[in-house]
């Protein structure tokens, strides 16, 4: 039986990206005393998680989708006349 597909890893993934985003958020406010909320270094680092993060999930379900066109591709046909 094949196993049915799912957009679950897609969606905890961006999920993830977006607790990265709040972790650098709150990294950054919990590690100097007197935060300057319009700082540039919050909104770098928190840019960067967040792209990382959701880039690396982007690629593992593509990854996944070619994966799975391989597997189909690849098997047997069966021509009717």
């Amino acid at each position: 039986m094949e196993q049915k597909r799912t957009i679950a890893p897609f969606i905890g993934g961006m999920y993830g990206s977006l607790v990265a985003l709040a972790l650098a958020f709150g990294f950054r406010f919990l590690i100097i005393p007197d935060p300057d909320p319009t700082s540039q270094t919050t909104i770098i680092l928190s840019g960067l998680a967040f792209s990382i993060c959701f880039s690396l999930t982007f690629l593992r379900e593509h990854r996944r989708q070619i994966a799975a066109a391989r597997k189909f591709l690849s098997r047997p046909r069966s021509y009717q006349d």
